[in-house]
C-alpha cells in the first residue's frame, strides 16, 4: 500500500513540475515573438535619404510680414492715400524638389492684400437734388521668388533648415474720390502707383513630419529689398518675416520600404 501511494505522489510531482516549466517558459516565448515582430516591422522613422531624396513637394503657407521703421516713408502717400503697412498677413503657394536628401530647390509665390478703405465725405439732399462724395484706397503686394533650403536632422521626426529666397516683389496702391450729383451725374478721380523691388530673404526654420507624406514647418527671417519713392507710405517692403506651412511630399510613403 505504501509503495502504491509513493508511486502516485511521484507522478503528481512530475506533472506539477512539467506544468511549472511550461508556465515559466511561456513569457520568454512571448517576449521572443515580440522582439522578432519589432525587428521585422516596416521602418517608419524619418529617414532623409529614403523618404525625401528626389521627391517633389507642394507647400501652402500662411505668414506675416512686418515692414520695419527704416523702410517706411517719412510721410503718408498723399497721391493714393493708401497705407501698405496696414496689413501684414500673406498667403502663399510653392513647388519644390529635393535635389538631395537634405537640399531642396523650389519656386514660391505669395500674395499680401491691403484692406480696402472706403468712406463717405458728404451726403446731402435738398430741393430735389442729391449730392454724394466718397473716397477710398487699397493695394496689394505680390511676391515671386526662387528658394533653396538646406536641412540638418534634429531628431527622428524634426529637421532644422537654413533658407534663402530671392526674387521680385510688385507693390500696387490705388485711391481717389468719386461721387454723384443730380446736376453733374457720376464722376471719379483715381490714382494708381506701381513699384517693383528686388529682394533677398534669409530664414531659419524647422520642419516636423506629421506623416510620410506631410510636414509642418515654421520659420522666421529678415527680408532685404531695393528702395523706391513713396508708395503707400513705404520706400521698401523689407522687414521681419515669419510663416508656417503645410508641405505635401509626393511619393513620400515609398521611401519607407
Amino acid at each position: 500500500m505504501k509503495k502504491a501511494l509513493g508511486i502516485v505522489l511521484l507522478l503528481l510531482a512530475i506533472k506539477s513540475n512539467a506544468q511549472t516549466t511550461i508556465w515559466n517558459r511561456q513569457p520568454f516565448e512571448e517576449a521572443t515573438r515580440a522582439i522578432a515582430a519589432l525587428e521585422n516591422r516596416p521602418l517608419v522613422i524619418d529617414s532623409l535619404k529614403k523618404v525625401y531624396a528626389s521627391k517633389w513637394v507642394l507647400s501652402f503657407t500662411f505668414g506675416q510680414r512686418f515692414i520695419t521703421k527704416n523702410n517706411k516713408a517719412s510721410e503718408p502717400d498723399y497721391v493714393t492715400t493708401a497705407d501698405l503697412t496696414k496689413n501684414t498677413t500673406c498667403y502663399g503657394f510653392g513647388v519644390g524638389h529635393f535635389l538631395r536628401s537634405n537640399w531642396m530647390l523650389g519656386v514660391e509665390f505669395d500674395f499680401l492684400p491691403i484692406t480696402k478703405v472706403q468712406h463717405v465725405n458728404n451726403l446731402s439732399i435738398n430741393s430735389g437734388s442729391i449730392n454724394v462724395d466718397a473716397a477710398g484706397s487699397g493695394g496689394a503686394m505680390f511676391n515671386l521668388g526662387l528658394v533653396t533650403k538646406h536641412y540638418v536632422p534634429l531628431g527622428e521626426f524634426t529637421r532644422g533648415y537654413l533658407g534663402l529666397k530671392g526674387g521680385i516683389i510688385k507693390a500696387g496702391a490705388g485711391g481717389g474720390y468719386g461721387g454723384f450729383s443730380s446736376s453733374q451725374g457720376q464722376y471719379k478721380d483715381l490714382k494708381v502707383l506701381v513699384r517693383n523691388y528686388g529682394y533677398g530673404n534669409l530664414t531659419l526654420g524647422m520642419s516636423m513630419r506629421l506623416s510620410p507624406v506631410a510636414m509642418f514647418g515654421l520659420n522666421a527671417g529678415y527680408m532685404h529689398t531695393t528702395r523706391s519713392s513713396n508708395i503707400g507710405g513705404i520706400e521698401s517692403p523689407g522687414g521681419i518675416t515669419a510663416s508656417m506651412s503645410l508641405q505635401i511630399i509626393i511619393g513620400g510613403e515609398k521611401g519607407l520600404y
